[in-house]
């Protein structure tokens, strides 16, 4: 994990973001992303599932920016705010249509047909591109890219990484940036916090099973 610093800020060469890649689906005006353990928090599911969800988060993360910044899409999250209740409340919809099992979400296709299914129930059609095993940086860039500059989020699932916060789990992309010495870097959020990965690293390590994938309305 990186953080942003201002070293970093001040050697980037290359960058996408998306519209609110500050202030991220800001919960409670504090939090950058929603969490899992919500679920549990908020009673709404037992704990093993709520640890199982961070494919259903980070999904919620995606569909509620889509609904505040792409125009026709502003159905699929229809609470009055953006407090923890409602984030959790959102993703517990979500939840019913993308169950996660006893390994969450293993895959790309198992969250785009079932994601699809949860915003057609909200009157949306959504479509999806999706990236398994990239195998050079320069694809992963490509493809990171092409969904921040439509202001698509871009979820991101790894198996068994050494790199601790990413290991079989699911986080959201929402930056990409390249600093002066070639190194490419994402900005994530990933349980309620901005943090920052190397992806070069990402690439270059042997994972089980990895991939990238992004939602949009189809013309």
């Amino acid at each position: 994990m990186t953080n942003l610093n201002t070293t970093v800020k001040e050697n980037i060469i290359e960058e996408a973001y998306l519209t609110d890649h500050e202030d991220f689906v800001k919960v409670n005006n504090l939090y950058y992303g929603g969490l899992q353990k919500w679920l549990y928090m908020e009673k709404l599911r037992t704990k093993f599932w709520a640890d199982r969800s961070c494919g259903v988060t980070a999904a919620g993360n995606a569909l509620i920016h889509m609904a505040m910044y792409r125009k026709g899409l502003e159905d699929i999250y229809r609470y009055p705010g953006l407090s923890r209740v409602e984030f959790t409340r959102f993703i517990d919809e979500i939840y019913r249509y993308v169950k996660p099992n006893i390994f969450g979400i293993p895959s790309l296709g198992k969250l785009n047909k079932r994601l699809k299914s949860f915003a057609k129930s909200k009157g949306v059609i959504l479509d999806a591109k999706s990236l398994s095993m990239p195998k050079d940086v320069d694809t992963a860039i490509n493809f990171i890219k092409e969904g921040l500059m439509i202001d698509s989020p871009v979820l991101m699932l790894t198996w068994n990484s050494k790199i601790k916060n990413l290991r079989y789990h699911w986080v959201t992309i929402t930056g990409y940036v390249k600093d002066l010495e070639g190194i490419n870097y994402i900005i994530t959020s990933n349980w309620g916090q901005k943090e920052m990965f190397s992806l070069d690293n990402w690439i270059k390590e042997k994972n089980l099973y990895r991939g990238l994938i992004y939602f949009y309305q189809p013309i």
